[in-house]
């Protein structure tokens, strides 16, 4: 019997694609990188090194994008004064003196003001 033969072919020099080309090819394609390599069953780290190259073969050097500054303005914002909140003021036994917001929740005062009572 023969010995069965691996469907896994290991790629040698001559068959590894050509990122440099490729980079190229990439750059007329319409497609963003990952898209490109998908496409192509090529590396994305590979193909982005061989970008490098062939701008550097070029002699192109990356220039930072300048982002034009817009001027802005934006009306003067009046400040209110602080609101007068209604206080409730409670003189409870042995000189406790409670002082709450007329909009406490009711269950929240009647459950202190009984803590209180027990305490004292």
């Amino acid at each position: 019997m023969e010995p069965e033969k691996s469907s896994f072919v290991t790629q040698s020099a001559a068959t590894k694609p050509d990122y440099r080309y490729h980079a190229q090819r990439w750059e007329s394609s319409g497609l963003n990188q990952k898209a490109y390599c998908r496409k192509h069953q090529l590396s994305y780290g590979q193909l982005v090194a061989a970008r490098v190259e062939l701008r550097q073969a070029r002699g192109e050097t990356r220039k930072p994008t300048k982002l034009p500054f817009l001027p802005v303005s934006t009306p003067p914002v009046p400040v209110a004064a602080p609101a007068q909140t209604a206080v409730i003021t409670l003189h409870l036994a042995q000189g406790h003196r409670l002082e709450l917001p007329a909009n406490f929740e009711v269950h929240t005062l009647l459950t202190l003001v009984t803590s209180l009572g027990a305490t004292s």
